[in-house]
């Protein structure tokens, strides 16, 4: 989801890689407002609350993710149970939960 703030009758998107790192456009007021109004974007009303928001949901899926050798042995008892990784395995779950309570904005 995009994120726009509205500056002085410009408007400025910001999308959030799975780094952090926040990349901006400008654009028309009038396309932002579209945006905002279908549902595709979120409005935010000072850049550092739109910043701030960016970067609560990094640090928000960093700290609910399982430590990196407990992800590679419900990898492997998956792998080793069905023969193939599935989206009805347990590491999967876990991971999707995760990314469903902290969507990217």
């Amino acid at each position: 989801m995009e994120m726009i703030y509205r500056k002085s009758g410009s408007a400025f998107s910001y999308e959030t890689d799975e780094n952090g790192n926040v990349n901006q456009r400008k654009m028309s007021v009038s396309d932002a407002e579209q945006l905002v109004s279908s549902g595709t974007a979120v409005l935010f009303d000072s850049l550092n609350a739109l910043k701030s928001n960016a970067q609560n949901y990094v640090a928000n899926r960093q700290k609910e993710y399982p430590d990196w050798k407990e992800q590679l042995d419900l990898l492997y008892h998956e792998m080793t149970a069905s023969g193939s990784l599935t989206t009805s395995g347990s590491w999967y779950k876990t991971i999707k939960l995760i990314k469903d309570e902290n969507p990217k904005p």
